[in-house]
């Protein structure tokens, strides 16, 4: 007899592969093609609610699934009772290249964050932050996340996260929207052909300064906006709505997310 717990982690995997097969699918059929993917945002801004403590899809036809993405900065983390919180899924930074080194660097907590996040049943992705300066770098990138998700049931997709550098100069800051888009698809690619599903993390003054959505809208899509509505024209797979969320386990401020997605007929 399947544990209860077991149960509800098997029926979550499920939906969320269904959902991850949809992506890749048109990802396939819009290669080599001249099959468009549906870019456009239809979920509706007025439909998203936060009345049960964490933000959802309030629509009949669609499924919420509440997550979050930690990195080294949230400190230790009592995964069992992230999970007793209601949290089913956590996106764990696995790294980044350093911004003025171009060093790639592992997340100091990476290994004790998949394996606690693992252990409670949580489904699993991660992400990386790159400073790629051209598409060997990003490639390089993704062959380091790959090494070290080795053994490691993980998934959901593995991102790539680029971001402006606000701090001091970076490596990336002569880069133009050809230059972060190609390196992005290089990056997805990559972790695609090893078996994996890839996305893309952006925010929308992201995309409308350094990234061509359209061409990257064969992947998974991390949109992140700290509002009560995404109020975006483009598709997203996940929505991290806040940095400051509050979940039992964490000591610190944590980021929070919704997956949501369309329910088979």
């Amino acid at each position: 007899m399947i544990k209860r717990n077991n149960l509800v982690r098997i029926i979550l995997s499920v939906l969320l592969c269904a959902a991850l097969i949809i992506v890749a699918v048109a990802c396939s059929g819009h290669e080599g093609t001249t099959e468009e993917i549906d870019t456009v945002n239809h979920l509706k801004d007025d439909m998203w609610k936060n009345d049960t403590g964490y933000m959802r899809y309030a629509d009949k036809n669609y499924t919420s699934v509440p997550g979050i993405d930690v990195s080294e900065w949230n400190g230790d983390i009592d995964w069992e009772k992230v999970k007793a919180a209601g949290i089913k899924f956590a996106i764990i930074r696995l790294g980044y290249r350093g911004y003025e080194s171009g060093r790639l660097v592992l997340d100091m907590n990476f290994y004790d964050y998949i394996e606690g996040a693992l252990a409670a049943g949580l489904e699993v992705g991660v992400y990386f932050f790159s400073q790629a300066v051209d598409e060997e770098e990003a490639r390089e990138e993704a062959k380091f996340v790959l090494k070290n998700i080795s053994g490691y049931n993980v998934t959901l997709p593995i991102y790539f996260d680029t971001e402006e550098v606000e701090s001091g100069e970076a490596r990336t800051d002569d880069l133009v929207t050809a230059h972060y888009t190609a390196h992005a698809a290089a990056f997805c690619d990559a972790i695609r052909a090893a078996g994996y599903e890839a996305g893309v993390y952006a925010s929308q003054r992201w995309i409308n300064k350094s990234l061509d959505i359209e061409r990257l809208e064969c992947y998974n899509i991390w949109f992140a906006k700290y509002a009560d509505a995404p109020n975006t024209p483009y598709r997203f797979d996940m929505w991290q709505y806040t940095e400051s969320g509050s979940v039992d386990g964490i000591e610190t401020a944590v980021d929070l997310n919704v997956w949501v997605y369309e329910k088979t007929k």
